[in-house]
């Protein structure tokens, strides 16, 4: 792993520091080629006569080579053509994304090792797609992450993140312009991690290619992508006792304490693939466009399991294995129309997504199919306008097949006001309605109720600080119990809060602080949260060696209330409500130190420091029966390139 991962870096370093196929100047239009007037760029030596000197252009296009160009240039775009510019800034927002994931992580509680999930708490009340691939994966990279690039010069980006107790992280990114409206783009992420426990080494690998172009004559537009994902875990299903972790000194070496199992594997393979035309009337790219895209996702999933070690495992965990595949086709049909504040947009889609299993399997009178099938017909709109102080976005999706929809607003005043409505009906994830394993227990076919939800957002921002105000309703949501089995509550749940975050700044010091409070009503079986989670960070800034080195330094403190913290399941790759037990009210402190020198960033963390004077009686858990990490250190390295 570590000899790919050292070649596909010296790859990208060989790429990035060659300027080939780069078009001169970069020149820049409004239009969905190049996404917008990002600048007023134009093509060097584009007024030069016929009879021009040519050792005055000879010179000209040696001094293009050499042009720097504004970092405002180099941006990433979503699927959704959503714009994000390149970020080389050294902040106290950045420091919290250096983790596999590359996410802010506030709210949700991570695992002990890279490349195992992520609990979250709030999952039932998070508005989503009918995707067919469970949502408990980690660094499972889909094409709501693809990057597609617009850049004036060739550029790369490096993440690299040291491991746990042996192993690495790196995710590479290449994207260039052949000619101003054909960009192309690839990128690879490898990880490979031990963890502290028995038999938790994560060795993962995700790539992909893409590209869009405008053909010429200004009236075809394409796009293309493909990407892959190899996931393999070992599963240990936890520790074999709490208690061996809490109340002994008898394990303080981690890798000895006994655990559940030791030869269980998850693995996840996926291929997703998809192309878009979209053809403009007009040369510009202004007015009525209308397009067709097609994407297309295989994903398969198997679980391997041993034998018991202890049997003690809250699951029922024996030696044998599960797998199942997904087969997800989409087509979308659309028609939009842009001028250059107002984008409206209307489309048919039609999806049909399988669900394979091995065989069909009779449970007493159920009769688990090997393939299920849902075809679904669903038209949309949307409508997006950018004004000079306000702007807004909305969208309003309704399915034939089982009534599911979706409403949705989102406004901006300013800098500093915003708000956000989302109202849905949707069915539960595949995983909640069939499931067939080898595995007696865990096998069902399930008729539940549409789960709907409501949600409404406020924030505000100014010198203060930022507030925000969040109120979600879940009806009939769908969860699994205690006991790892799917189940429906039948009523509403409602959840209020209040978040606070400001970073405060005084000379050389500064004082980050975020904190949320939050309550579930009424109290119930399905979902559980902390009802106080709070983040702090005071830290040292500074510019040293004549300012070319920029730095800060200091300590974070993350903190949450207790409460029934969901168990994991490793078999379905899924959380579980449990009421057994309540977990938290403990914090992890962090020791910093971060510096930048020009584009490149370095993130040194000694994490959770504090353990050294709680290791006697420990009380942090990601998950029953999986404990957080003791003390770690983490080196992580950001470098990006451009010529």
């Amino acid at each position: 792993m570590f000899a790919r991962i050292l070649q596909i870096t010296l790859l990208f370093l060989l790429i990035s520091s060659t300027g080939y196929g780069q078009i001169d100047g970069f020149p820049r239009k409004k239009g969905v080629g190049n996404r917008g007037n990002q600048g007023g760029i134009f093509r060097p030596g584009a007024n030069a006569g016929p009879k021009a000197d040519s050792a005055r252009v000879q010179n000209q296009e040696k001094k293009d080579k050499l042009r720097t160009y504004p970092m405002k240039l180099y941006r990433y775009y979503s699927i959704e053509e959503d714009s994000v510019p390149v970020d080389t800034s050294l902040t106290i927002h950045n420091h919290f994304k250096i983790n596999f994931l590359q996410k802010d992580l506030f709210g949700l509680i991570p695992f002990q090792n890279m490349g195992q999930p992520v609990n979250n708490p709030l999952y039932l009340f998070e508005i989503r797609d009918f995707d067919p691939v469970p949502e408990a994966k980690a660094g499972f990279f889909s094409r709501k992450d693809l990057p597609f690039f617009s850049v004036p010069t060739p550029y790369s980006r490096l993440f690299f993140l040291t491991g746990n107790k042996k192993g690495q992280m790196l995710d590479s990114k290449f994207g260039t312009n052949i000619r101003p409206d054909w960009n192309i783009g690839a990128g690879y992420r490898g990880l490979s991690s031990l963890g502290y426990y028995k038999h938790t080494l994560s060795d993962h690998e995700n790539w992909f290619v893409n590209t869009d172009m405008m053909l010429p004559g200004n009236h075809l537009f394409l796009r293309f992508y493909l990407i892959k994902n190899h996931l393999k875990n070992d599963e240990n299903g936890g520790i074999a006792n709490e208690q061996f972790f809490t109340n002994s000194t008898t394990y303080s070496d981690r890798s000895r304490m006994p655990v559940i199992s030791e030869k269980d594997f998850s693995t996840w393979h996926s291929r997703e693939t998809g192309i878009a035309p979209e053809w403009f009337f007009a040369k510009s790219r202004k007015g009525f466009s209308l397009g067709y895209a097609f994407d297309y996702l295989k994903a398969y999933f198997k679980y391997e399991g041993g034998e018991e070690v202890t049997g003690s495992s809250p699951l029922p965990l024996h030696q044998d294995f599960d797998s199942t595949g997904y087969r997800d086709y989409h087509h979308r049909f659309f028609l939009r129309y842009r001028m250059d504040s107002l984008r409206l947009e209307t489309a048919f889609e039609y999806r049909r997504y399988f669900n394979n299993f091995d065989s069909t399997r009779v449970i007493g009178s159920t009769v688990l199919p090997a393939v299920n099938l849902w075809t679904f017909r669903t038209v949309s709109a949307k409508i997006g306008y950018q004004g000079k102080n306000w702007s807004n976005r909305s969208k309003a999706v309704y399915e034939f097949s089982a009534g599911q929809y979706n409403l949705s607003t989102q406004w901006q005043y300013g800098k500093h006001l915003s708000a956000q409505w989302e109202l849905s009906a949707r069915l539960a994830n595949p995983v909640f309605l069939v499931h067939q394993s080898r595995f007696p227990k865990f096998n069902w076919l399930n008729s539940f109720q549409r789960v709907r939800q409501n949600n409404i957002r406020i924030s505000y921002r100014h010198r203060p600080g930022k507030i925000s105000v969040s109120f979600r309703q879940a009806v009939n949501p769908v969860y699994f119990s205690a006991d790892s089995l799917p189940a429906q509550y039948h009523g509403k749940i409602n959840l209020v809060q209040v978040e606070y975050e400001k970073d405060w700044h005084w000379k050389k010091f500064g004082l980050y602080s975020r904190v949320r409070w939050q309550r579930i009503m009424p109290a119930n079986p399905a979902v559980d949260a902390p009802e106080w989670v709070v983040r702090g960070a005071l830290y040292y800034e500074d510019r040293w060696f004549t300012r070319h080195m920029h730095l800060q330094t200091g300590f974070s403190i993350d903190y949450f209330s207790d409460f029934y913290l969901p168990g994991y399941n490793p078999l379905l790759n899924t959380f579980f409500q449990q009421r057994n037990k309540r977990y938290g009210n403990y914090y992890i402190a962090d020791l910093f130190f971060d510096f930048k020198v020009k584009k490149f960033r370095a993130y040194l963390k000694l994490g959770h420091f504090n353990a050294f004077w709680e290791r006697s009686k420990p009380a942090y858990f990601s998950a029953p029966f999986n404990p957080f990490a003791d003390v770690y250190t983490r080196l992580g390295i950001i470098w990006q390139f451009v010529n």
